[in-house]
């Protein structure tokens, strides 16, 4: 764990994966890796999410169709190993995101909100009344 802290691999992953100037193929590589990093680091990775998860929503509005795809298939994959608590830090990233001017921005936070089905059912009734 520690290796991870020290190292700061999501700045890294965030300079050369989703600057500008990013290919398809790196855009795609940094989303498989942060799908990784949730899955190999689990309840740990949830304190980053937060930081991933600009990342991920201007990929899921991203102009080519792969790096969408990918972009859904991470954010399935991060949804469904957060907790209760983490959700209900993500939550109001994802309702900003339906402010914004731009089509495909609130069309990747609509489908962002529709990925929290892939939680536990435990957890989506505890945000019901």
């Amino acid at each position: 764990m520690q290796t991870f802290l020290s190292l700061d691999i999501l700045t890294i992953i965030h300079k050369e994966c989703f600057s500008k100037h990013s290919s398809e193929l790196r855009k795609i590589s940094g989303l498989y890796l942060y799908e990784t990093l949730t899955i190999s680091l689990g309840k740990v990775f949830e304190m980053y999410v937060e930081r991933i998860l600009p990342d991920i929503m201007l990929s899921i509005a991203d102009g080519k169709e792969s790096v969408r795809k990918a972009a859904l298939q991470a954010n399935r994959t991060i949804m469904s190993k957060l907790s209760n608590h983490a959700i209900k830090q993500v939550l109001p990233i994802f309702l900003q995101g339906l402010y914004n001017d731009n089509w495909r921005s609130k069309l990747a936070s609509v489908e962002a909100l529709g990925n929290t089905a892939f939680c536990a059912p435990r957890q989506i009734a505890s945000f019901l009344p």
